[in-house]
């Protein structure tokens, strides 16, 4: 499966993307739960051409078990004005020195909806406006309850719950003072 996934990267991914080699996948697909134990989604590739997502979705029954899931994502100006105001953003799992996520990661021990739990992988506001509205920037990840069997492994789908997106927030910046 890795080797048709390279494929089908490579014929309708973006020509200009770094291509995505049959090892990388398979490392991406960690077959043998090096990485994570049990049941948990991998992602194989993020930032899909409008092409490699029509052709997964229509080619589903030709690749059990993967999934096309939206991803959040933080938008800038390309303008590179007032960098310092807006901050920048880190993977949660760098950034649980500040003591936003060390509050973060205390409640995650008692949450009990998983919508609220980050990410090792998820990108957060650490400095700036980013870190300053991160709660209201992020919104809720999704999420699927399934059921799994006494090796662990995926038998059914229980319960999907979407994801809600964060809010947006706008910002006016007057150039000759910044």
């Amino acid at each position: 499966m890795a080797g048709k996934l390279a494929e089908a990267f490579e014929t309708y991914g973006d020509p200009n993307d770094k291509k995505i080699t049959t090892e990388e996948i398979l490392e991406a697909m960690d077959l043998y739960s090096k990485k994570s134990s049990g049941y948990v989604a991998r992602r194989i590739k993020s930032g899909l051409s409008k092409k490699e997502i029509a052709y997964f979705l229509e080619h589903k029954n030709e690749y059990p078990n993967l999934e096309v899931l939206e991803e959040s994502s933080r938008h800038y100006d390309t303008d590179t004005v007032a960098v310092q105001a807006v901050g920048y953003v880190k993977f949660f799992k760098s950034s649980t020195s500040l003591d936003l996520y060390k509050d973060v990661l205390q409640a995650m021990k008692n949450n009990q909806d998983p919508g609220l739990n980050y990410k090792e992988d998820e990108l957060v506001g650490f400095d700036g406006l980013e870190l300053q509205y991160q709660k209201e920037l992020r919104g809720q990840n999704g999420y699927k309850e399934v059921s799994v069997d006494p090796q662990n492994m995926a038998e059914k789908i229980v319960n999907i719950e979407p994801p809600v997106k964060g809010s947006n927030i706008w910002t006016t910046i007057n150039k000759k003072f910044s």
